[in-house]
């Protein structure tokens, strides 16, 4: 997502965007990628202004001596309601790029989110945070899911 002059983030191109390459993301990807409400300023099923509680790098192994690995990243964030929990799995981690200043008080809001589609059909989500903190993960896979606080483990959806 871009920003204009004035600093406001501009949703028009990356909507086109998203419409482009619809048919490249997988049906998971695209049911977390394209709504609007995963974006909203008002809506408790956006990103927007969550807070980063977590974010695990995982490698799980197979094969008799743990040889065959792969990387996985798990991201839990507090939805901005405070009412839920937004969780993204990345599987087949090809790439990440961590960057983000060390802060008393941490990352702060969730400002604004993207998925895209690379070179070799890489799905890259990047989620750009209040303390100028960048993550940015480029996978084979993404999984969403997004639960009330208090229901246990059911999620509310699944994408």
């Amino acid at each position: 997502m871009r920003q204009d002059g004035e600093g406001a983030w501009q949703w028009e191109p990356y909507r086109e965007y998203l419409a482009q390459i619809r048919d490249k993301l997988p049906p998971q990807v695209a049911a977390f990628a394209i709504p609007v409400i995963r974006y909203s300023l008002d809506s408790p099923h956006s990103l927007h202004d969550a807070w980063l509680e977590s974010l695990e790098i995982l490698e799980p192994a197979a094969g008799k001596r743990h040889e065959q690995r792969s990387t996985r990243i798990n991201v839990r964030l507090l939805g901005a309601f405070h009412d839920r929990v937004h969780e993204l799995t990345y599987i087949g981690v090809r790439r990440y790029r961590i960057d983000a200043p060390a802060g008393q008080r941490g990352h702060g809001d969730l400002i604004v989110h993207e998925v895209r589609i690379e070179e070799d059909d890489v799905i890259v989500h990047e989620l750009l945070f209040a303390n100028g903190g960048t993550v940015e993960i480029g996978c084979d896979d993404l999984f969403y899911t997004e639960r009330l606080l208090g229901t246990g483990a059911s999620g509310l959806t699944s994408a």
